[in-house]
């Protein structure tokens, strides 16, 4: 058998290479593939939990709260609760049709008030807003991502902390946006505020929330009560031509 010839050595080279190139790209690609479907079941979950189960969860409280009224006020809660089931379930709709959810019509301050107000009908809390700082346009997506985060943060003071005021608190700045939402309940025990209670969902996915806009959330917790905190740098928080023009640059410090 001959032997082969330094260009046949060549071109079985470039074949084994090839092959070995072919084969690491469709690693590449099925291994992207597994973390595109990751990602998606994690926000399937975290539009589930922040979605239809914070709206039942508030529902169940606020029926429970009724039994416990008087007629005339038991008769004006129910009514209530229908307007707000209804309102949860055209939000359910719209969040399937991947339509922008609602809750991010108009301004981050105004919105946030509003909910507050329905927050206050169905759980019962008192319902406190400050505003502080030079008012600014917020993202849309900004805005929807605060609005769900300060939900969970009431869901978890009316359900689980034994609350009986919530004051959030909006700060806006010129080098962040910074969203606070305070209760006087029971605080968290240590794992629950790092987000490791088996089964609960809420802290890791204002977590993630906090991320996908580029901010950091905190956690502070004590017997007296809770604070969760979300920190946006004004270049991602803001809306305008200026911060647009920023986001170009991501190693620019504020």
């Amino acid at each position: 058998m001959p032997p082969f010839s330094p260009s046949a050595m060549s071109w079985l080279f470039v074949l084994v290479a090839n092959a070995g190139l072919v084969l690491h790209i469709r690693r590449g690609a099925k291994r992207q593939v597994r973390i595109a479907q990751r990602e998606e079941r994690i926000r399937i979950a975290r539009e589930l939990h922040d979605g239809l189960v914070q709206d039942i969860q508030a529902l169940i409280l606020g029926i429970d709260n009724a039994r416990r009224g008087h007629s005339a006020q038991r008769d004006a809660a129910l009514d209530h609760l229908v307007i707000a089931a209804e309102a949860s379930l055209d939000e359910a709709r719209a969040r399937i049709e991947h339509l922008r959810t609602p809750l991010a019509d108009g301004p981050l301050a105004d919105v946030l008030g509003r909910r507050l107000g329905e927050w206050m009908q169905t759980t019962g809390l008192d319902m406190q807003l400050c505003v502080s700082g030079e008012v600014r346009k917020v993202s849309p997506d900004v805005t929807a991502e605060l609005l769900l985060i300060a939900q969970e943060c009431v869901s978890n003071a009316a359900a689980h902390a034994g609350a009986t005021l919530v004051t959030a608190h909006l700060a806006f700045g010129p080098r962040s946006l910074m969203l606070t939402v305070t209760d006087d309940g029971c605080g968290m025990s240590p794992g629950a505020a790092r987000g490791e209670t088996p089964g609960r969902f809420g802290l890791r996915g204002m977590r993630e929330r906090a991320e996908l806009i580029g901010g950091v959330l905190f956690v502070e917790s004590s017997p007296n009560g809770t604070t969760v905190g979300v920190q946006v740098r004004a270049r991602d928080a803001y809306a305008g031509r200026w911060t647009a023009l920023l986001k170009r640059f991501p190693n620019r410090r504020e």
